[in-house]
């Protein structure tokens, strides 16, 4: 942790990648210095969409072992309009995660869903469109094709 070496007063060192799980604690009991710490606050950027994501975020996840870092880090965020939420370490590194899981879960749940479709003669479109009209489900990540990747979900 050499870039803290200049630092005189207490700093945060806020993690927006997706790391595996634990790395938040890791570092911060790796740390040698006591007036560092670790916060974790995981990017939730779609490809193709990162400045409107950035600036318009669906929520804001801010993990900490420490309400005051936690508050500290939400005052950086007090102009956007989006719900902070904030928890362990532990809990902000496996909400990302989860996130990544769910919407990679959702699009490989669309692909088998198109080749029923294809083998029943039914229209993708169609059976996509009539459920993204629940709530529930929504219609975002409904486009079925070759898979699924990007520079994102393989690596994560």
């Amino acid at each position: 942790m050499k870039y803290f070496q200049c630092c005189n007063q207490i700093q945060l060192f806020l993690n927006k990648s997706t790391v595996p799980l634990g790395t938040a604690k890791r570092l911060q009991e790796d740390m040698a210095r006591t007036d560092v710490h670790i916060v974790s606050n995981p990017e939730f950027l779609s490809e193709g969409n990162a400045i409107r994501d950035f600036l318009e975020p669906s929520r804001i996840v801010i993990g900490s072992n420490s309400r005051e870092h936690s508050e500290r880090v939400a005052k950086l965020y007090s102009k956007l309009d989006a719900p902070i939420l904030m928890s362990s370490w532990e809990s902000a590194e496996l909400i990302k995660h989860t996130a990544n899981a769910f919407l990679a879960m959702k699009l490989t749940f669309v692909n088998e869903i198109a080749t029923l479709c294809e083998m029943t003669g039914a229209d993708i479109k169609d059976v996509t469109d009539g459920i993204g009209y629940d709530p529930r489900i929504g219609s975002d990540y409904m486009n079925a094709g070759p898979g699924w990747g990007g520079s994102f979900f393989p690596k994560r």
